[in-house]
């Protein structure tokens, strides 16, 4: 077989053209092949590699390791794991043809990979392209490998591709989870790079909403003849997809609802996406405490409700993947001691959990931290003095604090105090823990401020605070020990050792079916009111409303007479 004659621009792999000269041909055999899934195709070469006893012989071909092939990401330890899959590709390609043609020939191919595994790694491959994404994500087509939840992975692309059959089961895909636990990651580095080796059936567009999402999208279908914002043109979307089918990612949706979206713009939308779904695929990100809005319109509360993945917190496993995977594709490494180090201090006490599993938001954390170690580190191998070096997890977490702090106006500093106070609690003993606060509690205090609103959002993008379902909570115990943090619960731990107290008591009025003989009397009566703040939540302040109400109703107490 002739190898394929392709434009191996995309491949060049930073220096190595040999590498990328195999990435492009078996591109260009996957297309010939039609572009059939990836996943498909390692199931059909591990059972041939099976019914030719070579899977003892050769690591087995998996989606993800197909896909960075193709991708220049790796080359094959061992040429026995390709073979199977040039088979593969090479039967279907025949049969797509119609015509005769030549069959793959393994000698070319094994001095193709040969060449390409003897290319040494880039220098650069450590020091232009960092392993970790920083606050924004990876530029654009620069994602390394996803080293999330592959099952994850596996069951969004089954949806991806389930959406194209008439018997969905919705007309839209929610992917959902809480605030930091790798949802844009899931997407970007995971799902579109899966979706690229299927570039014949997909036309892949990927947005995150801003004031004018409409606008944005008329940017993105301007070659779209007769796109329209107002009424869609199902008939000129389909035109500028061919004869592939859309795929439309919403990328962090909660950013639909924020104040500065005008609810007339917001609905259009909704319902231009409506529409569109009806012709295409719509894959809806969203954080999970946004998932009220989305079941305010019956489309999306059908897709929430049947069509729908949410992500979950990371397992030890996990994040042990998350910090040793990235370095080595960079050609780097991470110390198994600083590694085990790293996932002790993340995991950490969850907020009303006993489950030593990390929390939603630490995976920005994960990736902070790797970046301030590799940061000025001029070996490959990540060790424990880079760990030490970077103060840990808390000295991380401390520096995204006070750079977090110092981008604030005067008027957010001011308000941010209670709004972190909030999610704060300190008790008889004196420990000061995290506390979870139910979300509607957190917009309340928000609401009381004149940046409280919107200051919340921003303490949640720069990943301060955790958004999940429900609650809220500061992403780390490591938060506690900000400096500042601290300064603010010295000066008021009297108050807030009583506003715990307060809330300790009030659950177990609520719990106790409001008995009025667990109301407060007298002095503590007057002292817990006396320490009340606008932190306080709703049912504590409904306790002490009906401890007041019933120390205003009791009789005076009477008088004993005395003897004669």
């Amino acid at each position: 077989m002739t190898l394929p004659s392709t434009d191996t621009a995309q491949y060049t792999n930073h220096g190595r053209p040999e590498r990328g000269e195999f990435a492009s041909q078996l591109s260009a055999l996957h297309r010939d092949a039609g572009a059939p899934s990836l996943r498909h195709v390692a199931t059909l070469a591990q059972q041939r590699a099976r019914n030719t006893e070579s899977e003892g012989r050769a690591a087995p071909a998996t989606a993800q390791r197909i896909s960075d092939w193709m991708n220049g990401r790796n080359v094959p330890a061992r040429f026995e794991s390709l073979v199977p899959v040039l088979h593969v590709l090479d039967t279907r390609a025949r049969r797509r043809a119609g015509t005769p043609r030549e069959t793959v020939s393994l000698q070319a191919w094994r001095s193709l990979w040969a060449a390409a595994r003897r290319a040494p790694a880039a220098p650069s491959d450590t020091t232009t392209q960092p392993p970790y994404p920083n606050a924004d994500g990876f530029p654009e087509g620069q994602e390394p490998p996803f080293f999330g939840p592959q099952r994850a992975i596996g069951s969004i692309l089954e949806m991806v591709r389930a959406s194209a059959s008439s018997q969905r089961n919705a007309d839209a895909i929610v992917l959902t989870g809480a605030s930091g636990i790798g949802k844009t990651a899931m997407l970007r580095a995971g799902v579109l790079p899966a979706l690229s080796a299927e570039s014949t059936r997909w036309r892949v567009v990927v947005t995150t909403p801003d004031r004018n999402p409409l606008c944005s999208l008329a940017r993105i279908f301007c070659a779209a003849d007769g796109f329209s914002t107002r009424q869609p043109d199902l008939d000129a979307i389909r035109r500028w997809a061919g004869d592939r089918r859309l795929l439309l990612i919403i990328d962090q949706f909660e950013q639909l609802y924020r104040s500065d979206v005008d609810a007339t713009v917001r609905e259009r939308f909704l319902i231009w996406l409506n529409q569109v779904s009806t012709i295409g695929s719509v894959l809806v990100a969203v954080r999970s405490d946004q998932l009220t809005s989305c079941s305010q319109h019956p489309w999306l509360a059908h897709a929430v409700q049947h069509n729908s993945l949410t992500l979950n917190h990371p397992d030890r496993q996990e994040l042990m993947s998350a910090i040793v995977g990235p370095p080595h594709t960079r050609g780097g490494a991470v110390d198994p001691a600083a590694a085990e180090l790293l996932i002790t201090e993340l995991e950490g006490n969850r907020p009303g959990s006993n489950d030593p599993t990390a929390g939603a938001g630490v995976l920005p954390l994960l990736s902070a931290t790797m970046r301030s170690m590799r940061a000025g580190h001029s070996g490959r191998r990540l060790d424990l003095a880079a760990y030490h070096r970077v103060g840990g997890v808390a000295g991380v977490v401390g520096q995204i604090a006070e750079q977090t702090w110092e981008t604030l106006t005067s008027a957010q500093q001011l308000d941010a105090r209670p709004i972190l106070l909030a999610l704060v609690a300190v008790h008889r003993d004196g420990t000061i823990t995290r506390c979870r606060t139910s979300t509607a509690e957190l917009a309340r205090v928000a609401a009381r401020t004149s940046t409280g609103p919107d200051l919340v959002h921003r303490l949640v993008d720069a990943r301060l605070i955790t958004l999940e379902s429900r609650y809220a909570c500061l992403v780390h115990d490591a938060l506690l020990k900000w400096d500042r943090l601290c300064n603010w619960v010295t000066e008021q731990r009297s108050q807030l050792i009583w506003r715990q107290r307060i809330e300790d008591d009030a659950a177990e009025w609520e719990a106790a079916h409001r008995d009025p003989g667990l109301l407060y009397r007298s002095i503590r009566l007057t002292t817990a009111i006396q320490n009340t703040d606008p932190t306080t939540s709703t049912l504590a302040t409904a306790f002490l409303r009906a401890s007041a109400t019933a120390e205003l109703a009791a009789p005076p107490a009477q008088l004993q007479p005395e003897f004669e």
